[in-house]
Order: C-alpha cells, then sequence, then structure tokens
C-alpha cells in the first residue's frame, strides 16, 4: 500500500471518529436539555416559601409599613 493511500485511509478514520464524537455529544445534549412534563407541585408547608417584595419609590413609610404588616 502507498503512503499516500495510508495517510488518506489514516485522515478518513479521524474524520469519521471526529464525527462520531460530535454527533454523540449532540444526541447526549438534546436528550439532557429535553424539557420534562410539569408534574404537580404540593405544597405542605407555606411558612419557607421565598417572597420578593417590590416596594414602589412613591409609597410613604407608613404605607411600607402597613403592607409589610399586612403580609
Amino acid at each position: 500500500m502507498k503512503a499516500t493511500t495510508k495517510q488518506v485511509l489514516t485522515g478518513a478514520a479521524w474524520l469519521a471518529i471526529l464525527l462520531a464524537m460530535i454527533g454523540g455529544v449532540m444526541l447526549w445534549q438534546h436528550q439532557v436539555r429535553k424539557a420534562k412534563p410539569l408534574t404537580t407541585v404540593t405544597v405542605t408547608s407555606t411558612e419557607r416559601i421565598p417572597m420578593v417584595l417590590l416596594l414602589d419609590s412613591h409609597l410613604t413609610h407608613n404605607q411600607k409599613q402597613q403592607l409589610i404588616t399586612n403580609i
């Protein structure tokens, strides 16, 4: 077998391996990122639910305090 034929076959083999690896990674990422169906969420305790409170800058101090105490 000629040296150039060996080089071509070796290059083709490496290219096939590279394409197979890229395809495998893309398939793996597609499976990992696949959207999972949302199941029902059961809340057993409301004491630990985080809350974000966004207060308007036009509220007075008393209005802010009243809002916070109502929560």
